[in-house]
């Protein structure tokens, strides 16, 4: 098993993607008309959150075990999560492998 960390501009982009992802359903909703909208938006706030915290929690699993599948290369590889693919990028120093860059497709 190998420990999994993430550099500081995979947090960044996670941030962004799910910072997006608010302002989309948040230019959706709002004077939409609805009287509930405002727990609509705090609903895919939440949500975005969840996913954020997901994908994280999910990668750490992937990454630590010792046998990756679906390597592009050798600190390269795709997995799926829900309905996207997130492209992954590592470095692996003895019992580390640490995220370098992620892309959410």
């Amino acid at each position: 098993m190998y420990k999994v960390e993430f550099e500081e501009g995979v947090y960044d982009y996670l941030t962004a993607y799910f910072t997006s992802f608010c302002r989309y359903y948040e230019s959706l909703y709002e004077d939409s008309w609805l009287w509930n909208e405002d727990m609509i938006i705090d609903g895919y706030v939440r949500e975005a959150n969840l996913r954020k915290d997901d994908i994280i929690f999910s990668l750490e699993k992937y990454l630590s075990q010792d046998i990756i599948l679906w390597r592009r290369t050798d600190s390269e590889s795709i997995y799926r999560w829900r309905t996207k693919y997130i492209f992954i990028t590592w470095i692996q120093e003895w019992n580390m492998r640490i995220v370098k860059h992620i892309e959410i497709r």
